[in-house]
């Protein structure tokens, strides 16, 4: 367990990071956390005041969270565990693309609106690692190594093993509620529950997408997929770990969720967030167990 170790929350972009940030923001005093995002040059260069602290003041971090790479713990005196959420890999590049999309301040909106670019133009045209094998790009901390479509089986290799080595969890956005679990208990965190965070407008879900436009993801994400597989096997075999009180502390969080929203919508009629259980038989995406935070960043 990592009680006593400083958190790397490595937030891979579209995996409901945005509401584990809020999460996190109340396991952590405002002056333990360090945070890296932004975009472009800015997060290599928060990075790099992160490496230049002095001992003390690196001592007083308990958590650090952003999109980077697996890698931060070499700054760090201190021992380290990480924690990060997978999400099935089409899914996240729809929602990438769609973010992208309606971001005014994304690096790649103007091109993206302007060339009036498909997900599939978007896929295929390589202006972003994002959108290929970008999973496994950050957890294997080799990213900058491979160019677009070079991806390899080393590269996927190094992300499993750092994630048995050096990870207390990794945990799915389609099993989002069991992920907040399993960080309360390996890593000794108070209360877990949450509302969704920045929901964003409705995208078209994958029944919406051609078959040929999910056939080119699919292709460009191989990789991601093999990785979430692997994913969700440690997974199970950490809930098994925790038996019986992972059951427990599921129905806790899920009752706890479902009253603070049963308070939201008399509080403020209409606003109640769309349990995710009903909006994907509708759409036929395969259920999350738990609420819905596919939209958050």
């Amino acid at each position: 367990m990592g009680q006593d170790k400083t958190v790397i929350f490595v937030h891979i972009p579209k995996t409901a990071g945005r509401t584990l940030e809020g999460i996190l923001q109340r396991q952590y005093a405002p002056g333990e956390i360090y945070d890296i995002y932004g975009y472009g040059s800015s997060i290599p260069e928060k990075a790099a005041k992160l490496w230049d602290l002095a001992g003390g003041d690196k001592r007083r971090i308990r958590l650090i969270k952003g999109h980077y790479p697996f890698g931060l713990h070499d700054a760090l005196p201190q021992p380290c565990t990480y924690i990060t959420l997978l999400r099935d890999p089409v899914e996240r590049v729809i929602s990438y693309y769609y973010y992208v999309s309606r971001d005014h301040d994304h690096p790649l909106h103007h091109l993206v609106r302007s060339q009036n670019m498909s997900l599939k133009d978007v896929v295929l045209s390589g202006v972003t690692t994002e959108v290929d094998n970008g999973q496994t790009r950050l957890l294997s901390g080799l990213e900058k190594r491979c160019g677009f479509g070079q991806c390899d089986a080393e590269l996927l290799a190094r992300a499993k093993r750092n994630l048995q080595e050096h990870f207390a969890v990794a945990g799915l956005v389609e099993r989002f509620d069991e992920s907040l679990v399993l960080m309360k208990l390996e890593l000794g965190w108070a209360s877990v529950h949450y509302s969704v965070r920045n929901v964003s407008k409705r995208k078209p879900g994958r029944l919406e997408i051609s078959e040929d436009t999910l056939r080119v993801i699919r292709g460009c994400n191989e990789l991601d997929a093999e990785l979430c597989r692997y994913v969700e096997q440690r997974f199970d075999e950490l809930i098994a770990q925790w038996e019986p009180m992972f059951r427990g502390e599921l129905r806790r969080l899920r009752r706890r969720n479902f009253i603070n929203r049963l308070l939201r919508s008399v509080q403020s009629p209409g606003i109640l967030v769309e349990d995710c259980h009903t909006k994907n038989r509708k759409s036929g995406i395969h259920a999350y167990r738990g609420h819905d935070a596919e939209q958050c960043h």
